[in-house]
C-alpha cells in the first residue's frame, strides 16, 4: 500500500468510527461470531461448505471458530453471522452421522468384499480412507461419502463377492479381518435397522435375550454385543438373588 493509499485508509477508518460503523469491531463481536460458527459446525456444516456460503477462506474461518480474537474485521463479521445451516451443501452435503456408512461397508466387508473393490467401486478414495470408513473412527462423513457408500450397498446387496469380481483370496482375507472385529454381514440388518443408532445386527433371530446368546454357542457364532450384555443383566440378577 503506498503512503497516499495507506492515508485514505486512515482517514476512511476514522469516519467509520465516526459514525459507528467502525471496520474492525472488538471481541464481544468476536465472541457472538465464535459461538455461531461453533453452533453451525455442531450440527454438522463444514468448513468447505461455509467458505461457498460466505467466501471466507476455511482457514480464517477455522481460526474464528477456535477462540476469541481481540479485533475482528466487520465484513468477516457481517458474513460468518450470515452463514445458515443447510443440510445440502453444493456437493458436500454437510456432514452426517458414521455409522450407517460404517455398517454398510462393515456387512459388505464380512460377507467377502475387500479394501480392493472398495477402492474401485467408490472411486477416488485412498486406502486409509476406507479403513477411517470402516472402523467409524470418526463420529461423522459428509453426506456425499454416505450417499456414495449407500448406492453402493444397494448395488451389492444380494450380490456375491465373486461375481463382482473379488478373488477367493481376497474374500478370504476380508471375511477374517471382518470376524476378528465381529462386524455383522448383510443378513444381519434390515433397511430400516441399519441405519438406527439404537438398533443392533440380529445374527440369530432372538439376538439381545438370553436364547439369543445360546443360540451363538449352537451355531458357534461369536456373542454379539447385545446378546453379551443380555448375559451379563442375567448374572447381576442371578448375584442379587443370592444376596
Amino acid at each position: 500500500m503506498s503512503p497516499e493509499e495507506k492515508a485514505v485508509a486512515v482517514k476512511r477508518n476514522k469516519y467509520l468510527r465516526y459514525i459507528g460503523r467502525p471496520v474492525t469491531l472488538g471481541p464481544e463481536f468476536s465472541a457472538e461470531a465464535r459461538d455461531h460458527l461453533q453452533a453451525l459446525i455442531s450440527r454438522g456444516m463444514s468448513y468447505a461448505a461455509m467458505q461457498d456460503q460466505s467466501g471466507i477462506p476455511s482457514t480464517t474461518l477455522c481460526y474464528n471458530a477456535a477462540e476469541v480474537r481481540s479485533r475482528i474485521h466487520r465484513s468477516v463479521y457481517e458474513s460468518i453471522m450470515r452463514l445458515r445451516y443447510d443440510p445440502v451443501f453444493d456437493g458436500y452435503g454437510g456432514l452426517v452421522p458414521s455409522l450407517p456408512t460404517a455398517r454398510r461397508l462393515q456387512a459388505l466387508w464380512a460377507d467377502g468384499f475387500d479394501r480392493r473393490f472398495f477402492l474401485e467401486s467408490l472411486g477416488g478414495i485412498e486406502e486409509k480412507q476406507v479403513g477411517r470408513l470402516l472402523h467409524a473412527d470418526n463420529p461423522r462423513v459428509y453426506a456425499k461419502t454416505e450417499q456414495a457408500v449407500a448406492a453402493l450397498y444397494r448395488k451389492f446387496e444380494c450380490v456375491d463377492p465373486g461375481d463382482a469380481g473379488v478373488s477367493p483370496y481376497g474374500q478370504t482375507r476380508a471375511r477374517l479381518s471382518a470376524s476378528k472385529y465381529g462386524y455383522a454381514p448383510r443378513n444381519c440388518w434390515d433397511l430400516d435397522t441399519i441405519e438406527d443408532p439404537n438398533a443392533f445386527p440380529e445374527w440369530t433371530g432372538r439376538c439381545g435375550s438370553e436364547a439369543g446368546a445360546r443360540l451363538h454357542t449352537k451355531y458357534a457364532i461369536p456373542r454379539c454385543t447385545a446378546c453379551q450384555a443380555a448375559v451379563r443383566v442375567r448374572r447381576e440378577k442371578i448375584k442379587e438373588e443370592k444376596s
